[in-house]
């Protein structure tokens, strides 16, 4: 199998809007839907008129019917839907009323459906009618309490802003929530000749993507037996699978087990960094059955425990502490990727963000859950403790690389620059831009010498494209300096680089 994600993005690249079908559903439930309309501003892009039946829908499994001019499903089967409308609509708002007739949960709310395999819905009355949560690519899941009585119409509204979705119950606001750029389409081919398969959005996101999982998807919903030959992705950020200290950025304290306790409920604080392990998290991919596959757990060295929120609280400032392995969804995180190697750090269970309490930069002071601000208090760097083995943690930008020149090569673009002697000097990173002065794309993290040959834009470069590039330093606490002086060419032709 060859995998290959076909567009490059980057941190700061304009979110795309919701874009698709709207449709209705169902989990091993029976219910009836009615006055289904979609509006864009004053414009009517449809309306549902069942006097001709099904004509216009497709669905997917399930016993659909119309009757008295409503769409019923009465089937026991999981996942059952039907669609209507068009890929490209956005910027929309859906109505309509859904009544639960039978079963063990509640509805399903199809939005920006970009195909009928791709799962993106706000189901209302999931987990055996017990909760509500948007489930879409590139949204993190947000679960709130709540149920679905039997025999009542209910009224829902799901609006899309932009890449902004807002969903509604009775004309309450249950669910806001954001599509994170760079979900993407993935191809890949079997290693059976000419056989080759797309798979949809369907929870990846290439802004922060887990190999692993990522693998072990693509096997799973391919259902054959397969053989990795090349995996490539753009990189966008840096890619996390291991042993790290995770620092803030507003107060440069170090996420911690409290008094280095062993016991389930310990607190988590901020604290100066000793090396100790109880300083130190194992961070890796959660490993689910199905779905978004983008979530991490982050094991405190010491006592093997997670990163976990309190009681599975919802509330603002609520208590974060070691508990469990990892398996509930409290103990799930997203990372959301804030530039200059420090990240958002979202909770799967509520997505709010880890801060320390009152924007605190003391020792000592506890970490909570807090609402989405934007600001350094909310953004940690995940520094590999391999690294701070060999130099302490600290916060100091290296200097910025000097020197650097582009010489185009008949099948390339090299680069060179001055070595920097910074003594803590972990690597450099290389940026590439269509246009002086950027925005910038990042082509590669790690590079431990002072060239980089960029065999991308013989492949990708029309008549006479111009590019644009400059590189930083990153040292072992991952300081990241500014940027070198640009240097610029246009490449040199000859035969593609495979």
């Amino acid at each position: 199998m060859i995998v290959t994600f076909h567009s490059h993005s980057s941190p700061g690249h304009a979110a795309e809007p919701v874009r698709g079908m709207i449709g209705v559903g169902t989990w091993a439930t029976q219910v009836e839907f009615k006055d289904i309309k979609v509006t864009q501003g004053n414009q009517i892009l449809y309306s549902s008129d069942f006097s001709t039946g099904l004509q216009g829908w497709k669905t997917v499994r399930g016993k659909w019917e119309v009757s008295n001019g409503v769409l019923r499903q009465t089937g026991d089967e999981e996942n059952t839907r039907a669609l209507v409308g068009n890929p490209s609509w956005s910027n929309y708002t859906l109505t309509l009323q859904a009544r639960k007739i039978s079963g063990n949960e509640g509805f399903l709310i199809l939005f920006g459906v970009p195909d009928q395999n791709t799962q993106s819905w706000w189901n209302i009355g999931g987990w055996g009618n017990t909760r509500h949560a948007i489930h879409a690519p590139g949204v993190v899941e947000q679960q709130v309490p709540g149920n679905i009585e039997t025999g009542r119409w209910y009224d829902i509204k799901v609006e899309l802003s932009g890449n902004t979705i807002r969903a509604y119950l009775d004309n309450q606001l249950i669910h806001t929530a954001t599509q994170a750029p760079g979900t993407h389409t993935l191809m890949f081919s079997t290693n059976a000749p000419g056989k080759k398969k797309s798979i949809p959005q369907w929870g990846l996101d290439t802004s922060w993507p887990s190999l692993d999982n990522m693998i072990r998807g693509l096997a799973y919903m391919g259902k054959d037996r397969v053989d990795i030959v090349r995996v490539a992705f753009p990189i966008d950020t840096p890619l996390v699978n291991g042993r790290y200290v995770i620092v803030n950025r507003h107060s440069g304290k170090v996420l911690g087990v409290a008094g280095a306790n062993k016991e389930n409920g310990a607190a988590v604080e901020q604290m100066d960094y000793t090396r100790a392990a109880h300083q130190q998290w194992e961070v890796a991919p959660f490993v689910g059955p199905f779905g978004d596959q983008s979530y991490f757990t982050l094991r405190a060295v010491h006592s093997g425990k997670a990163l976990d929120t309190a009681d599975w609280s919802h509330a603002e400032g609520g208590k974060i502490q070691q508990w469990g392995e990892g398996e509930a969804d409290p103990q799930h995180w997203f990372f959301e990727y804030a530039g200059r190697n420090n990240f958002y750090i979202r909770s799967r269970w509520n997505t709010k963000h880890l801060a320390p309490a009152g924007g605190s930069k003391s020792a000592g002071a506890a970490i909570v859950q807090t609402a989405r601000m934007g600001t350094p208090q909310q953004q940690w760097r995940l520094v590999p403790v391999s690294g701070l083995n060999q130099s302490p943690l600290d916060f100091v930008a290296p200097q910025r690389p000097s020197g650097l020149k582009a010489a185009a090569k008949p099948l390339a673009i090299s680069l060179q620059w001055t070595d920097n002697r910074d003594a803590d000097l972990a690597s450099y990173t290389v940026f590439r831009s269509t246009k002086p002065g950027g925005p910038y794309d990042t082509i590669a993290r790690g590079v431990t010498g002072s060239n980089f040959t960029d065999r991308f834009t013989n492949r990708e470069a029309k008549g006479q494209t111009k590019y644009y590039y400059v590189v930083c330093a990153v040292d072992r606490s991952l300081n990241q300096s500014t940027f070198s002086a640009e240097a610029s060419v246009i490449p040199g032709r000859g035969s593609p680089l495979r």
